[in-house]
């Protein structure tokens, strides 16, 4: 079978993704391998934005695992 589907142009505001691999949490802080991370994303961020949004991913393990 053969289908299609047609998309209409988008026009999309320009982002900044920031990634922070390796994340944990130490009393009560979120760090990576450097400590905490905090500084390090008011760094990455362009002027003048102080508030922005976090998004977390974690792998589940398989439902196998669990037997």
């Amino acid at each position: 079978m053969v289908t299609y589907k047609d998309t209409i142009k988008k026009t999309t505001t320009p982002k900044r993704n920031i990634k922070v691999d390796c994340v944990s949490i130490e009393d009560g802080y979120l760090v990576d391998e450097n400590g905490n991370i905090a500084q390090g994303i008011k760094e990455s961020l362009p002027p003048g934005v102080e508030e922005f949004t976090i998004k977390i991913s974690v792998n589940l393990p398989d439902e196998d695992d669990d037997e």
